[in-house]
């Protein structure tokens, strides 16, 4: 049986992925393959378990970070941002590179542009992440930066279980009409293949590309990926395989 600790925050679930994971539950029972379900305190703190193994902490990136943390304080290498890995640069669509602790001895080259965009190595939603002004003198140390791509045409999530696409979801603005190219798609899951996740989110976007013919195109490029928990749903609902992406994401991180 697979049983999930959902987040409270005065008596309310506040995640889409949370509410399903009810459904998902309530599915379950209808298969008669039970599933349990407990819930924290109203307050959103991580309640005293005594077996701590046995259950899947579902809800916002600081609750499952200090589940782990709490009861696996040997195991939180899961909870490093995945953003964009190395081997999908190519991939990018745009300037991007990771920052090494040293930072950077002549700043970022002027391919970068004007603006970047600049998320943490270390810590999931770090406070500095954001679009800043690239400067000489600019402090750049353990993250990911990228010239910042202002011609979006739209965007999309990709789900991946066991390297297959689930599901792909638009999300955010843009045109929905313009899908992604699942040949593209395919192809950075096979490269990812060999460090990917058990299960995470693939997010893409396609913007307009000049070919070297001239000729110009929507292409689709990786934007980030995110290891599955406390990931935006944005209407996939597979009531068979979320519990086991859950579940599976979990009992990896905790063996890391």
């Amino acid at each position: 049986m697979i049983r999930f600790l959902l987040e409270k925050v005065g008596k309310n679930l506040i995640f889409d992925f949370e509410r399903e994971v009810e459904n998902a539950k309530s599915y379950a029972d209808w298969r008669q393959d039970p599933m349990e379900i407990i819930y924290s305190d109203d307050d959103g703190n991580v309640p005293e378990l005594s077996n701590p193994k046995d259950y899947i902490p579902v809800g916002s990136i600081e609750f499952v970070s200090e589940y782990v943390k709490k009861y696996f304080p040997d195991h939180t290498k899961g909870l490093i941002p995945i953003n964009v890995p190395e081997c999908l640069f190519k991939y990018a669509g745009r300037e991007i590179m990771n920052v090494p602790s040293s930072g950077l001895e002549n700043g970022l080259p002027k391919t970068f542009g004007n603006k970047i965009y600049r998320k943490s190595n270390l810590i999931m939603k770090d406070e500095n992440n954001g679009l800043i002004d690239n400067t000489p003198d600019i402090d750049l140390k353990d993250c990911q930066v990228a010239s910042y791509v202002d011609n979006i045409i739209s965007e999309w999530r990709v789900f991946v279980f066991k390297n297959e696409v689930q599901q792909v979801c638009f999300y955010g603005g843009g045109d929905p009409l313009v899908f992604p190219d699942p040949s593209r798609i395919k192809k950075m899951i096979e490269v990812f293949r060999p460090e990917a996740p058990a299960a995470y989110t693939l997010d893409v976007f396609t913007k307009e590309t000049e070919a070297a013919s001239g000729l110009r195109f929507n292409e689709t490029y990786v934007m980030e990926c995110h290891r599955f928990f406390s990931c935006g749903l944005y209407g996939f609902a597979d009531y068979v395989k979320l519990p086991y992406m859950f579940s599976q994401t979990f009992y990896e991180m905790i063996n890391m």
